[in-house]
């Protein structure tokens, strides 16, 4: 261990816990994960916490939340508190945790460019550098600006020819205006229709903007089978039960056109992204320059937190914080609880965690009736916006075909 940065984090410790007040001038320069000893940022995520629900930050208190081995901890902490009580230099102890962090970042970056190098382009290797400098640029840095800063860009965006991300549904995307940066949540109960619903979606905004379709239950070949039945009005029974092979010449140039539209008019790639994590979703979501991610499904994505509801939390705030950061529009596909009132779900049916209802811009819920059924021509289903940042809320009436995958509005219904 570099004994150096150990003393620092040691000392800036010992400080938080002798000035809490501190605390708020470290979290807009450093997280958990900055800390070379994983012990001593554990220590500093429960001070965040503490400080960040205004409570008291104190070593007993501390120690109580750290519950799991308290011996050890209270011997750390004891040592941090005396070192706090030593040194008085907090500044420099946040620059140099966070420029010791920024090293170990490089470094990293580079031994992983340094082992694909080879069978890389020169133009991957490029991206590659500018995704890793960006994120570095990034750390520690703050969005204040002033009122003639914020009308400047307020005039700016008036007068601009960006427009909002559409869906296809035309009902949906006259009270929901999506934009980049915006934190979308779409739930559902299993086989409702979520997976269907956000694939037409996706096709849909991939005719305006570059985006990435993170699959992390569902290879990508079945992707585009769903994909073939939705564009091509191909049976998707047909697809599934590959009898295509004996299908006339006719449908085959129907779903030959679709690929080729497809083609040239959709900005849309697919990542089987079973057992990825928020950092490796962002890193690929940076790296192909999309506008648009969609991840299926939120509480699939790998964390470290135990139980499900902290793996919840902490993958919500993740991608909320994602989607501000890199001005990317992010769509995720959660899970309702079986408890859900059918006519009337809200909110609080997401599953595991409350902190995707506080999290979201914006949540659609598809109710749990009439379940998908294939053999159907034609099911009525609803989509409920629930929760909308920047509009009225309602419920839209929807015509499902199972066997194209296809969403089409039918009417829009009361609104609030």
């Amino acid at each position: 261990m570099n004994a150096n940065i150990y003393d620092t984090e040691y000392a800036l410790i010992g400080e938080i816990l002798k000035q809490p007040e501190i605390m708020a001038e470290c979290m807009t320069e450093l997280s958990a994960d900055d800390f070379f000893d994983s012990s001593l940022g554990r220590i500093y995520s429960v001070c965040a916490s503490l400080w960040t629900e205004g409570k008291t930050i104190d070593p007993l208190t501390v120690l109580y939340e750290l519950g799991g081995d308290k011996g050890a901890y209270k011997e750390l902490l004891y040592n941090c508190y005396q070192s706090g009580a030593i040194v008085h230099n907090y500044k420099a102890h946040i620059r140099m945790i966070a420029e010791s962090a920024m090293m170990r970042e490089l470094k990293s970056d580079a031994y992983a460019l340094l082992s694909e190098i080879d069978i890389m382009t020169p133009a991957e290797i490029r991206e590659s550098l500018l995704i890793s400098l960006k994120r570095i640029d990034g750390r520690g840095t703050t969005d204040v600006k002033t009122l003639p800063e914020l009308h400047a860009e307020f005039i700016a965006w008036q007068y601009s020819d960006e427009k909002y991300i559409e869906t296809g549904l035309s009902t949906v995307d006259k009270h929901l205006k999506i934009s980049r940066g915006d934190y979308v949540v779409i739930g559902g109960r299993p086989s409702s229709g979520k997976t269907a619903l956000t694939i037409q979606l996706a096709m849909n905004m991939a005719k305006q903007m570059n985006v990435t379709y993170f699959s992390l239950e569902t290879e990508s070949r079945k992707i585009y089978e769903r994909i073939v039945a939705n564009g091509s009005r191909t049976p998707f029974g047909d697809i599934k039960n590959r009898t295509l092979k004996t299908a006339p010449p006719e449908v085959w140039k129907k779903i030959n056109d679709f690929s080729i539209y497809a083609a040239e008019n959709c900005s849309l790639k697919v990542a089987s992204a079973a057992g990825w994590d928020v950092n490796k979703i962002r890193s690929t979501a940076l790296q192909l320059k999309s506008d648009v991610i969609f991840i299926d499904y939120l509480t699939l994505v790998e964390s470290d937190n135990k139980t499900q509801y902290e793996k919840a939390t902490a993958i919500s705030k993740a991608l909320h914080t994602l989607a501000q950061r890199d001005k990317i529009a992010v769509i995720a596909v959660a899970q309702m609880n079986r408890q859900a009132d059918p006519d009337k779900p809200s909110m609080s049916d997401l599953r595991e965690s409350g902190q995707i209802e506080q999290d979201a811009d914006a949540i659609l819920l598809l109710n749990p009736k009439n379940p998908l059924d294939e053999d159907c021509e034609v099911c009525r289903k609803k989509l409920y916006l629930v929760k909308n940042k920047e509009g009225i809320t309602g419920e839209f009436h929807m015509n499902f075909w199972g066997q194209y995958q296809l969403f089409a509005p039918e009417e829009i219904g009361e609104t609030t």
